[in-house]
Formats: structure tokens, sequence, C-alpha cells
């Protein structure tokens, strides 16, 4: 079973870029691509995947109060 991930980025050629990497990797699955924070949140409720990928910007916006698990940086 593939581990589901979604990314967040508001550069597009980022997300492509990484979007395209995910595919690559037969271990994991891209459930979804998000270009801010709100758009990120309904993925994650729709798709209720393993790991969220999320640029740092994109990060720092998050809504307040919402839980959040930090294994490291992509930078």
């Amino acid at each position: 079973m593939p581990i589901k991930v979604i990314m967040v980025d508001d550069h597009p050629l980022v997300r492509r870029g990484i979007e395209s990497a995910i595919r690559l990797e037969k271990t994991l699955e891209l459930t979804g691509s998000a270009a801010n924070s709100a758009e990120a949140l309904q993925l994650i409720n729709e798709d209720r995947p393993n790991v969220a990928l999320v640029g740092f910007k994109a990060a720092k916006r998050t809504r307040p109060g919402y839980r959040q698990k930090r294994a490291g940086d992509i930078t």
C-alpha cells in the first residue's frame, strides 16, 4: 500500500517538480496538490494523506490552532 502524499507550495514550478518526483516513486501516491494553506486543509480533510510536504512560506500561514507535526524542513 503506497504512502499517500499531498504537496503544498505557493510556487507552481516547485510544486510541479516535486509532484513529478513523487510520481516516479512506487511507494508514494500523490493524492493532491495545493497552492496555499486553505487548499491544503481542504485536501487533508478530504484525502486524509499520510504525509503533507509543505513549503516553508505555506507552513507559516497555517491557521492558528491547527495541530502541526514537523519532522524536518525541505528547503
